[in-house]
């Protein structure tokens, strides 16, 4: 039986809320990407116009070196069914500069900025970036 990772196998959820110590990190987290937010957007245009393909399609990714085994199996899978094109369109966000090296060295496009490197930071940015590309990438493609 398949169960989520917050929970026993006997069904009890293993996750506690956030604590009020966890939240207020969380909100310094945030008020750091927000705090850089033109700046990291003005870093990602040019990425964005050159990564896009015709219809202004980019694949977002956001990777940690934890999950790097996943990053090489997924480059390398897609390469191993033709779809090296494909790749030419994907952008990782790397979470630490480990990450990034490895990524750009499968021959992904890559994004990685200490100022905004938490988990939490990125993976906003990622979530924000996407709505922000869905709403605005042919205007920054013009």
């Amino acid at each position: 039986r398949s169960i989520s990772r917050g929970h026993t196998k006997t069904g009890r959820d293993n996750l506690s809320p956030p604590t009020a110590k966890d939240i207020l990190s969380n909100f310094k987290d945030l008020s750091n990407y927000f705090k850089h937010f033109e700046d990291v957007t003005a870093e990602l245009k040019p990425i964005l116009k050159r990564v896009a393909d015709d219809k202004g399609t980019v694949i977002v990714q956001t990777c940690n070196k934890g999950q790097s085994e996943l990053l090489m199996n997924f480059a390398c899978s897609a390469r191993a069914r033709g779809l090296e094109d494909v790749l030419k369109h994907v952008l990782v966000f790397a979470t630490d500069l480990e990450t990034k090296e490895l990524a750009e060295g499968l021959g992904l496009n890559t994004f990685f900025d200490e100022k905004v490197s938490t988990i939490l930071v990125v993976t906003c940015l990622c979530v924000i970036l996407s709505l922000y590309i869905c709403a605005h990438l042919m205007y920054l493609l013009i």
